[in-house]
């Protein structure tokens, strides 16, 4: 939900995802592995991007722990699958390193999502109270 809301805030020329087609292509095997760079680590740089394009005081979108929380969990789905069959391992090894990965990686999806939440409260704001009447802000129907 907070990935499409947050695409249909910043719709306009400068963006080319929709928000229906960032979150569908999430579920989609194989090409999810991708595509979470895309609807996520995008959404952080794209939020950034129009904060600074329409000079609307916002904290900044942490586009790094976005970006470490989408590769991690890449590795969370991967590393398992790799470890079990390269390398005759015992299974709580492998359980062990999955819970690890994931338990890090929730620390930087918290941190990377609030983030990105407080940017588009600040664009939403500038949008409703219409405080940049100089720079038409394109508002999603």
């Amino acid at each position: 939900m907070f990935i499409y809301r947050g695409w249909r805030l910043i719709q306009g020329r400068e963006v080319d995802v929709t928000p229906g087609l960032a979150v569908m292509l999430l579920f989609v095997p194989i090409a999810n592995l991708f595509w979470g760079f895309v609807a996520v680590y995008g959404l952080a740089k794209n939020l950034n991007a129009f904060a600074r394009r329409y000079k609307i005081e916002a904290p900044r979108a942490a586009e790094g722990v976005v970006l470490a929380n989408v590769i991690l969990t890449l590795l969370a789905g991967i590393i398992p699958i790799f470890i079990q069959f390269v390398m005759p391992v015992s299974l709580t090894l492998v359980l062990l390193c999955t819970s690890i990965i994931t338990g890090i990686n929730l620390l930087f999806q918290y941190v990377g999502y609030i983030s990105m939440a407080m940017t588009a409260e600040a664009i939403q704001d500038a949008v409703r109270r219409d405080k940049y009447k100089s720079v038409e802000i394109p508002m999603a129907e």
